[in-house]
């Protein structure tokens, strides 16, 4: 691949990640409408035309690994894992 060619996939790339944040912008509005909609109405549950909406409230658990390297350093070396990857970024 050219210089020439690849500076074309870069300027599409550009392009391509300046749509992308535009729709996510978007579509964080939108969601944050129906969001509303749910809240005002203290509904968790609502059916509207083909769409069954539901906002619900989600619990999750999780490590405090903070916590735990501060507590128990060696139980957290023990179970920490390593990953690996290589990382693109264009400026």
């Amino acid at each position: 691949m050219t210089h020439k060619e690849l500076i074309a996939v870069l300027d599409s790339l550009k392009d391509l990640k300046n749509m992308r944040d535009q729709l996510d912008a978007e579509i964080s509005e939108l969601e944050s409408t129906v969001k509303k909609y749910m809240s005002d109405g203290e509904k968790e549950e609502e059916f509207v035309g083909q769409y069954k909406i539901t906002y619900r409230d989600v619990l999750t658990e999780r490590i405090d690994s903070k916590k735990l390297r501060e507590k128990a350093p060696k139980t957290y070396e023990r179970y920490l894992v390593h990953s690996f990857y290589k990382r693109l970024n264009v400026k």
